[in-house]
């Protein structure tokens, strides 16, 4: 069964991208660099191509410091973070020049705006565990938070996009957020991880200095969001039912995940905080890859998709223990977990990877034959316009 619609495929055909005002930084330092670094590429790579290979420098980065700092919370040599920074670096140059290429080379669909949108969920994900293993938060609730700061701005503006049709962008915009991680791991790499450690003001450490600043950044943008979704609402008389919906299921993830990772189970949360915050954040990245697709093809969005399934159970598992604690006469024979919690974590990240391939190369696919083009591979020469 396919995943998009014939009425959702005739609807895309029809999408055009509406980009908001971009910064400073995007517009003077950005735009001259990537102009620059575009003489580079040739004209025969297609820009999916562009952007998978950016997306590859971003997991090269995250399986690096997973190698040398498995649970974040010891020093990598020094050079793993210079390495990972220029990753990162390279990331988000590359996933600056695809679309220019697509200009460029004539190719521009929106296949790419969604692939590229795709591989950016992804990534959010993946800059997270960067951060954390740059600032050494290691297995806390620090690096969970981490990661629900990182991704939750990602939501509310695709979620916003979906209901105003307009991509905006905050103060600090996505080439701002990227600069900044950069800078971090820079640091980590010049100066050491311990740099953060630093007392700086009232007692607190550099590094939870620096993510009380994120909370409030994040804070502010979702309150932006709401107030730029209800007003829109209102002038233009939309309903707010699917509105509602669509941020509901983010909140739902959110709660379950959450409770997942508050596990009473220390041993297993410390011994598997890579594993949890990949499995957060890639069911994550499925569920914001299904809110894009669903409002560029106009079709039904999904309130409960087969990949929060498995949430609950897991969620029920780890707190068996502390349910039986409360109400041992109903859950009597049940003081422990239904299946070990660390095997159930790697099953569940196993079956979240398997669901966004399987997602992905199909919606990738239905594309594709519908638009009749090959997403890794554009006509050379180039055809004029």
């Amino acid at each position: 069964m396919p995943y998009i619609s014939e009425d959702g495929l005739k609807q895309l055909k029809q999408y055009s991208y509406k980009g908001g005002l971009y910064g400073w930084i995007d517009l003077n330092l950005g735009t001259p660099f990537w102009n620059w670094s575009l003489q580079f590429v040739p004209l025969w790579m297609a820009p999916n191509l562009i952007t998978l290979l950016a997306l590859f420098h971003a997991i090269f980065s995250l399986f690096l410091l997973g190698y040398y700092s498995p649970l974040m919370q010891t020093p990598a040599p020094r050079w793993v973070y210079g390495l990972s920074a220029y990753c990162v670096f390279m990331y988000q140059t590359l996933d600056a020049i695809d679309g220019k290429q697509a200009r460029r080379t004539n190719s521009s669909s929106p296949l790419g705006q969604l692939f590229d949108h795709g591989c950016d969920a992804i990534c959010s994900c993946i800059m997270s565990i960067c951060i954390a293993s740059a600032l050494l938060y290691g297995p806390t609730m620090y690096s969970i938070a981490l990661l629900y700061t990182v991704i939750t701005p990602f939501w509310t503006l695709n979620w916003e996009e979906s209901v105003t049709n307009v991509m905006r962008f905050g103060v600090i915009g996505v080439t701002e957020g990227q600069l900044i991680i950069v800078a971090l791991l820079l640091g980590s790499s010049i100066f050491g991880p311990e740099i953060y450690s630093t007392t700086i003001i009232f007692g607190y450490e550099l590094r939870y200095l620096l993510f009380s600043t994120s909370v409030v950044s994040v804070f502010y943008a979702v309150i932006e969001s709401i107030i730029s979704v209800t007003k829109f609402c209102r002038e233009n008389n939309v309903s707010g039912e699917e509105v509602v919906r669509k941020m509901f299921q983010y909140v739902l993830f959110s709660a379950l995940g959450a409770l997942w990772a508050l596990t009473p189970n220390t041993n297993f949360f410390v011994n598997n905080i890579r594993v949890i915050m990949l499995g957060i954040g890639l069911t994550f990245s499925h569920l914001a890859s299904r809110l894009i697709i669903s409002h560029v093809t106009r079709s039904e969005f999904q309130r409960f998709p087969l990949i929060l399934y498995p949430l609950p159970f897991l969620v029920v598992n780890s707190h068996l223990p502390t349910l039986h604690s409360y109400f041992p006469s109903i859950l009597a024979g049940f003081d422990a977990p239904l299946v070990d919690e660390a095997f159930a974590a790697q099953i569940f990240l196993a079956f979240v990877v398997c669901v966004l391939l399987h997602y992905s190369i199909s919606v990738v696919n239905e594309i594709c034959t519908c638009l009749k083009i090959r997403a890794f591979k554009i006509p050379y020469p180039p055809h004029e316009s």
